[in-house]
C-alpha cells in the first residue's frame, strides 16, 4: 500500500533549520492543486522547450554569424539537451546531474545574451523561475500539516492553510516546498508495484526525501527542472 504518512522537507542551516511536513497529494487534490497554480498565473514550460527558445534565440541572434560559428554553438545547445535527457532519465546519478548543472553554467554567457535580446525566452524563463513560487505557496496551503522552527502554530481551516501563516513562510522556501509537493505527488516505483493505484506523471523538480520524520533534502539546479516528458500544467 502507498504510504499516507506526511513527509518532512528540512530547509536551511542546522540550528534555524525551518521543518514543513506535507502529505502526499491523492490524484484529486493534485488536479485541484494545479488548478489553483493557474489561477495564479503559473505556467511551466520545460528545460528542453527553454533549449529550443535558446537555439532560436541564438539563430536569430547571430543570423549574420559565420555558419560554423553558428553550428557550434547550436552544437553546445544540443549536448546541453542531451545531458538533461540522461539526468532525466536517472534522477538518482549524481555524476549525470552535476553533468546537466555545469553544461547550463557553460552555456550562461550565451544564455545572458539572449535573455537580453530574445523576448520569446525571456518570458519562457521567467514564467519557469515564478512556477514554482507560485506552486509552492499553493502546496503550503493544500498539503501543509505540520511545521517546526516558527514562532507561530500552524492553523488550517477547511481552505487549507490560512494566509497569516503562509505570510511567515520566507519567501526562498516557496519552490522548494513546491517541488517537494510535486514530488510527492508521483507513486514510487517500489510502492507502484505494490498497489493497484495509476501512476502518476510529472514535470516537477526532484527532491530527495524518506518518509516519515526522515531528513530531506531537496535537489537544487541551476536552471533545470527535473522530468521534463510531461508538463504540470
Amino acid at each position: 500500500m502507498i504510504s499516507n504518512e506526511p513527509e518532512k522537507l528540512e530547509i536551511g542551516p542546522e540550528g534555524a533549520r525551518r521543518v514543513y511536513w506535507l502529505k502526499r497529494p491523492v490524484l484529486h487534490e493534485r488536479a485541484q492543486w494545479r488548478r489553483a497554480i493557474a489561477a495564479c498565473g503559473g505556467k511551466f514550460n520545460g528545460t528542453e522547450a527553454l533549449l529550443d527558445l535558446l537555439a532560436d534565440g541564438v539563430r536569430a541572434l547571430m543570423r549574420t554569424t559565420p555558419v560554423d560559428i553558428l553550428d557550434a554553438v547550436l552544437r553546445k545547445i544540443e549536448r546541453q539537451r542531451e545531458k538533461v535527457i540522461a539526468w532525466r532519465d536517472d534522477f538518482d546519478d549524481e555524476a549525470r546531474a552535476r553533468e546537466a548543472q555545469e553544461g547550463m553554467r557553460d552555456l550562461s554567457t550565451i544564455e545572458a545574451e539572449v535573455i537580453a535580446n530574445f523576448p520569446a525566452y525571456a518570458t519562457a524563463v521567467g514564467d519557469d523561475a515564478a512556477y514554482w513560487q507560485i506552486a509552492g505557496i499553493e502546496a503550503a496551503r493544500a498539503f501543509l500539516v505540520q511545521w517546526q522552527g516558527f514562532a507561530v502554530d500552524l492553523k488550517r481551516s477547511r481552505a487549507g492553510v490560512d494566509d497569516e501563516c503562509l505570510a511567515e513562510i520566507p519567501e526562498n522556501d516557496f519552490a522548494l516546498i513546491g517541488m517537494f509537493a510535486d514530488r510527492l505527488s508521483r507513486v514510487r516505483e517500489s510502492e507502484r508495484k505494490k498497489s493497484n493505484s495509476p501512476p502518476l506523471t510529472s514535470s516537477g523538480g526532484e527532491i530527495s526525501s524518506k518518509s516519515n520524520g526522515a531528513t530531506s533534502g531537496p535537489f537544487q539546479n541551476s536552471g533545470l527542472t527535473a522530468n521534463d516528458e510531461a508538463s504540470p500544467n
